[in-house]
């Protein structure tokens, strides 16, 4: 009886090689692999696109068609580990840029095999190349096609095997499902036990953004609250511009990242949420920019998003027509127009606090829509935070916390950061023990 037959360990397949600017041999190869692992029953329970790369226009026809391609994040690789042991296949080195993330971190950190192939001519030249070959140095396992590179692979890897990997594009239908049941055989013959893929008891991976001590910011001491509290309760990593005081984040004892790194490199997509904690300063803006760019929990700190818009609109040459456009962009038709005349003239003294309140702008829109849950410090902020919205736009689920108790609103918080791993629906606005809608 052949592994396929009674392979319990998945695979998840990385096919970012695939998504090379211009398709050459490596995107393919790769292609045709998958789709031969994809024959056999059983054999795959993933195959997964790299989130901060492009999605490929010419992805081999069987994994476009087929149900098991999702983007590589955290919750999918939760939800593949849910249900079964997996190993995690690397047929090509991967595609993304020098510095990146080449790995999830549910992988980088051992939470399931590694299996590295070395397919027949792959080039090791570029510095590209010469980065990712440190991942066979991480393997559990390395797949060649001759038995002079497994055993110089083993040295580095826990162990390596020799399966008839095809060499030419070319090869026929036959060929690649030998190769293919090959690498099926050898990950099935793995001598550990694989540590499986973050299930319902492991620690969530939380990404943290926002000011932090010394900015000004009145956000920035809540932010570092709320991080003392997520650390001893999950895998946590900082995001932020501000750069705190070292000996506070040895204690913490969690890594600090610039902001733009968590889209740029990669990062973002191995969390199982990213947390953006936005107020009412100026300093408030690189979580705000972040909050638009990837979806996550929005920590509205303050509901009054003009501040941060504001220092966005001084940068630039006309900061009325700025936030003109900024206003006509989260309000349309709702906009009003008074103001927007005063703005269009160059006049921004009329956008004011006052003017604010007297026109009810918020200015939530973007990053509301943008979240997959708001978190609110009272039932009254959840309800203008959903008025802001306008009558028919939609508007992710809002959870009232009680952000004196950061012990209390961190559990709150991981408790729907676990909903959304699962893609569950949580509650649309909670407050105390029941459940009310924000309208």
């Amino acid at each position: 009886m052949t592994a396929a037959a009674t392979a319990p360990r998945g695979l998840l397949v990385d096919l970012s090689a695939t998504q090379r600017a211009e398709p050459d041999r490596a995107a393919r190869w790769v292609g045709e692999l998958a789709a031969a692992l994809l024959e056999i029953p059983g054999a795959v329970r993933a195959l997964l696109l790299d989130p901060a790369l492009p999605l490929p226009g010419s992805l081999h026809p069987a994994l476009f068609s087929s149900p098991l391609l999702r983007w590589n994040t955290a919750t999918e690789l939760r939800r593949a580990g849910l249900a079964g042991p997996v190993a995690y296949l690397v047929p090509w080195l991967p595609g993304q840029v020098p510095g990146g993330t080449l790995l999830p971190a549910p992988v980088a950190e051992r939470d399931m095999p590694l299996v590295m192939v070395r397919p027949p001519g792959a080039s090791a030249e570029s510095p590209l190349a010469r980065v990712g070959l440190d991942l066979y140095r991480h393997a559990d396992l390395v797949i060649t096609s001759s038995s002079s590179e497994a055993a110089a692979s083993e040295a580095a890897a826990r162990r390596a095997a020799v399966v008839p990997l095809v060499s030419g594009l070319d090869a026929d239908s036959a060929e690649w499902r030998r190769s293919a049941l090959g690498i099926v055989d050898a990950v099935q013959a793995l001598d550990r036990t694989p540590r499986v893929a973050p299930a319902a008891g492991a620690p969530l991976r939380v990404a943290l953004v926002g000011a932090l001590p010394p900015s000004a910011a009145p956000s920035a001491v809540t932010v570092a609250r709320l991080a003392e509290a997520l650390a001893p309760r999950c895998r946590l990593l900082l995001a932020s511009d501000d750069r705190p005081d070292p000996g506070w984040l040895e204690r913490l004892d969690v890594p600090l990242h610039a902001v733009d790194s968590l889209s740029r490199g990669g990062l973002a997509w191995s969390c199982d949420a990213v947390v953006h904690v936005v107020g009412a300063s100026a300093a408030d803006l690189p979580a705000l920019r972040s909050a638009r760019r990837l979806p996550g929990v929005l920590w509205l700190h303050d509901v009054r998003l003009a501040g941060p818009h504001r220092a966005e609109a001084a940068v630039g040459p006309k900061p009325g027509a700025t936030l003109a456009a900024v206003l006509r962009r989260i309000y349309a038709d709702r906009a009003p127009a008074p103001l927007l005349a005063a703005l269009d003239a160059g006049d921004t003294s009329g956008f004011d606090a006052a003017a604010e309140q007297r026109y009810g702008l918020l200015l939530t829109g973007e990053v509301v829509r943008q979240a997959r849950a708001v978190m609110v410090g009272s039932l009254t902020a959840a309800r203008r935070v959903r008025l802001d919205q306008g009558a028919s736009a939609p508007c992710p689920p809002i959870v009232v916390i009680d952000a004196d108790d950061l012990d209390a609103a961190a559990d709150r918080l991981l408790v729907h950061v676990a909903l959304l791993a699962r893609r569950d629906e949580p509650p649309r606005v909670v407050s105390g023990a029941r459940t009310e809608v924000a309208s």
